[in-house]
């Protein structure tokens, strides 16, 4: 059953967030042409690992689908998970100035960026986090079925991986000027493999709770878009890798201790 829902997520998930885009770059004559549509499209591919999720939990039952739907709804978690939420990402954006500035980066707005960010951040919309519906409110729980947490985290990482690099494929160039620099590859799959251990942390943790690492995930993504973080192209994944490490040894029992796994 493990393996048949697996295959059903990650059918759905990459077969909407892969073939959506590819669809539409082969029937519409000039994308250049029809960057509103293309964006569109781009959104409507993010609601993949939360389709798959759902179909696959539901191949496997009403009580799986229940218990799916309970990881999906965990909101209170205490407000105290939330607020080290947000202080880790405030660290991190401490820590990307350090980096930055280490590296010979100008400081741009500096500390105050993150007071900005704070502020504004209800008003700002990422619709990534989306991917947490399906990445930790289901492939992660199966995985942890059959695989410790930590290994399980590094296959959700690969996973999750592969999932973003649609923009990497030979039809989408307009989607990613710096096609093939693999550098950036390399620093991209560092950063989504620290950040997935990150989130498997609070996932396990909170007892299962989706809202929590989507607020991560969605803090995290308005963070890229903060001028603390243009500049060099390593300052992000290895301020990623440098939470990860303290989150990890902060958080171990929740990718050790069999009491703490949360499974479907």
């Amino acid at each position: 059953m493990l393996v048949r829902s697996t295959v059903i997520f990650l059918a759905l998930t990459f077969g909407i967030a892969w073939g959506l885009p590819a669809l539409y770059v082969a029937l519409v004559p000039d994308v250049r042409d029809a960057l509103i549509g293309l964006g569109i499209v781009h959104f409507l591919s993010t609601f993949g690992p939360a389709i798959g999720g759902i179909a696959a939990a539901a191949s496997c039952g009403r009580e799986t689908m229940q218990r799916h739907f309970a990881f999906l709804t965990r909101f209170a978690v205490g407000w105290r998970w939330y607020a080290a939420t947000v202080a880790m990402i405030a660290a991190m954006y401490v820590a990307a100035e350090i980096l930055k500035r280490a590296n010979g980066g100008s400081p741009l707005y500096g500390l105050w960026s993150l007071w900005a960010l704070l502020l504004f951040v209800p008003l700002i919309g990422d619709q990534g986090a989306l991917e947490e519906l399906g990445f930790r409110g289901w492939l992660l729980p199966s995985m942890q079925r059959a695989f410790s947490p930590n290994l399980a985290a590094l296959i959700v990482g690969v996973i999750w991986f592969l999932f973003h690099y649609t923009i990497l494929l030979p039809g989408f160039p307009i989607m990613s000027p710096r096609l093939p620099r693999w550098d950036y590859v390399a620093a991209f799959f560092v950063q989504i493999l620290a950040l997935s251990f990150i989130l498997t942390v609070l996932f396990n943790a909170s007892g299962g709770s989706v809202p929590l690492v989507f607020v991560a995930h969605w803090l995290i993504n308005v963070a890229i878009k903060v001028p603390a973080y243009s500049g060099h192209w390593a300052i992000w994944p290895g301020t990623m890798l440098l939470v990860a490490v303290v989150v990890v040894l902060l958080g171990r029992r929740s990718l050790t201790d069999p009491g703490k796994l949360t499974t479907p």
